[in-house]
């Protein structure tokens, strides 16, 4: 007798974003064509083909930065990157060190970057540690979670169940005041010293002599050193601006953020259980110094856990960083940041990231952080691309230019959004960014392709994010809930 096995359902990402101006044509490649344009139009006008062809370098150079990619951007869209890049190279903005005689600023984290200005804030009566962005204006907080039992071997109707109750959660940020301004995700793999296996056998253990307890010795000393943990974070920040009413209620000011910003936590933690999870606790203000410790330096991190440092705000940073163009090193280890450039584009699983989730004998933060969008702003959105799609197809059919099939779905992808906001569903911003660490360089560009490797077997590609690896760092390997600009 054969048996039909249930089929999970299958999950569809919407295309990236790739609509222009006009045509297609984003405002920076008008720009540089207009500007070929003013160049080869009046050389035509005055000196006829032979001008023309004297200023071909100059219209020509603007022609391609419009059309020529690298790395799958046109040139005129990395020039903000390269000069910004530039600049912080000649303002020595590059490289970063601790000056060890000046005490730190009481409750500033001890961090690189735009994240230098960053507080921490713990309310008295919380064990929750709180991180301030005065600039920004947003608290936030993270959370432990554990799973209660394994998505990848669960039913696939019990994982289409999480699935569904997962975008309810999600879908209730995007109604009333949006309290909440962004909820990241976070899941790293991070070196265990092997204290832990070492502590489970003394203490479960029967060390009679025998050959079996000594060959369980022999794998505790050479498998548990380089074993691996896998930790998973949830972090809400608040916008200050949006819960300005919430907060003069709770007592102004940050500590009433504080009691706004818990009250979001505990709500959370009462829906986990309804997605299998439970969490272990807010991340206290140690375990905060530890975490962004060890994101910087995760080949220290077994010393950081015996010795019992580093967990202050003011030791929480690195000692030093050197940044380049693809990679940047942080103490005694190298890190590469990755973006997710595209999703897959054919349906897939609901559990189609394990691949890159159970990816063993690397060291990577994979974070994954959502904006929520009010319904109503959603939905007028929807509707102007929409409009702004009908009307691109029209100027295509007059200038007799190909719709693309991209373009298709984009426009039917629109369409698709407008029906289910409608219903009721929420709409979200998110990216995902992917972190690799490694001792040294030749070992990061082997975990690299190796990430690669799995992120192609999930359908998605990666990208590295070159020219600004230490703000992405800050927004992929940090339970900060920072976004990228």
């Amino acid at each position: 007798m054969v048996v039909e096995q249930p089929q999970g359902r299958s999950v569809l990402f919407a295309p990236r974003p790739r609509r222009g101006i006009i045509i297609g044509l984003l405002p920076g490649q008008l720009v540089v064509l207009a500007v070929g344009l003013l160049v080869a139009i009046p050389a035509v006008y005055t000196g006829g083909v032979a001008r023309l062809a004297a200023t071909a370098p100059l219209w020509g150079a603007m022609v391609a930065a419009a059309f020529v990619t690298v790395a799958g951007r046109t040139l005129v869209s990395w020039a903000p990157t390269v000069a910004h890049h530039a600049w912080r190279a000649v303002a020595g903005q590059l490289s970063y060190r601790v000056r060890v005689p000046r005490p730190p600023e009481a409750g500033r984290l001890a961090l690189p970057g735009e994240a230098a200005g960053l507080r921490l804030h713990v309310h008295p009566g919380m064990t929750a540690a709180m991180v301030h962005d005065p600039r920004a204006r947003t608290l936030t907080a993270a959370l432990r979670v554990r799973s209660a039992g394994t998505f990848v071997l669960a039913d696939p109707r019990e994982q289409e169940r999480r699935a569904d109750t997962w975008g309810a959660l999600l879908s209730g940020y995007c109604t009333g005041g949006r309290l909440i301004s962004r909820i990241q995700v976070l899941e790293r793999t991070m070196p265990e010293s092997g204290i832990s296996a070492d502590a489970f056998w003394r203490a479960h253990g029967v060390d009679d002599g025998g050959w079996a307890a000594q060959s369980y010795r022999e794998v505790l000393a050479t498998a548990a050193p380089t074993s691996e943990r896998h930790e998973t974070l949830v972090a809400l920040s608040l916008d200050l601006r949006a819960a300005a009413h919430q907060v003069r209620a709770a007592g102004g000011g940050v500590g009433g953020a504080a009691e706004v910003l818990a009250q979001q936590l505990t709500l959370l933690g009462r829906r986990l259980p309804s997605l299998d999870l439970a969490h272990d606790g807010w991340v206290t203000a140690p375990d905060l110094a530890l975490l962004l410790r060890g994101a910087y330096d995760p080949t220290g991190l077994a010393t950081l856990v015996r010795s019992k440092v580093g967990r202050t705000p003011g030791s929480a940073g690195p000692m030093a960083v050197d940044e380049g163009w693809a990679t940047f090193r942080a103490d005694g280890s190298w890190h590469c940041v990755l973006w997710v450039a595209e999703w897959p584009r054919v349906a897939v699983p609901v559990d189609v990231l394990w691949p890159l989730l159970l990816t063993s004998g690397v060291h990577r933060t994979v974070s994954v952080t959502f904006e929520p969008i009010p319904h109503d702003r959603a939905l007028r959105a929807v509707r102007q691309e929409r409009v702004e799609h009908e009307s691109d197809a029209r100027q295509r059919a007059r200038s007799d230019v190909l719709t693309t099939e991209t373009q298709r779905r984009e426009a039917v992808d629109a369409v698709r959004r407008e029906r289910e906001l409608v219903a009721g569903a929420g709409d979200m911003r998110y990216v995902g960014l992917v972190t690799v660490s490694a001792p040294d360089r030749q070992a990061l560009d082997v975990a690299v392709e190796q990430v690669r490797t799995a992120a192609a077997e999930a359908h998605c590609e990666l990208r590295v994010l070159y020219g600004q690896q230490t703000q992405a760092f800050t927004a992929a390997a940090l339970p900060l809930a920072r976004g990228m600009q």
